[in-house]
């Protein structure tokens, strides 16, 4: 068929022929839903390199950057997983309540 021989379809496109944004099977339009996608991607667990510890004998490692990011993915999605179970899939962490943590040296 003329379809077949075209190829797969594109993927989709929004206004101004740019592609919508999927995070975690949410989809977002660039033109109109940046706010909300920043204040969901805000709200997604980051874990971040190490660096500057005690060497990992005997290998000598004073950062896992290189080695640590598979450590970290597993650790990102179990973390996600879990508190979108416990939590919700709306749910949003207090920023007022971290800040304040932060501030207090906690």
């Amino acid at each position: 068929t003329a379809a077949a021989a075209a190829g797969p379809p594109g993927p989709p496109t929004s206004k101004g022929g740019r592609g919508d944004v999927h995070i975690l099977g949410r989809t977002y339009r660039p033109l109109t839903d940046y706010a909300p996608r920043r204040d969901y991607e805000r709200s997604l667990l980051w874990f971040t390199y190490r660096s500057d510890f005690v060497p990992i004998e005997p290998y000598g490692y004073r950062t896992d950057a290189g080695w640590g990011c598979m450590l970290r993915s597993a650790q990102m999605l179990l973390a996600q997983a879990l508190r979108v179970h416990f939590r919700g899939r709306e749910y949003r962490p207090d920023r007022a309540a971290f800040a304040a943590a932060a501030a207090a040296g906690r």
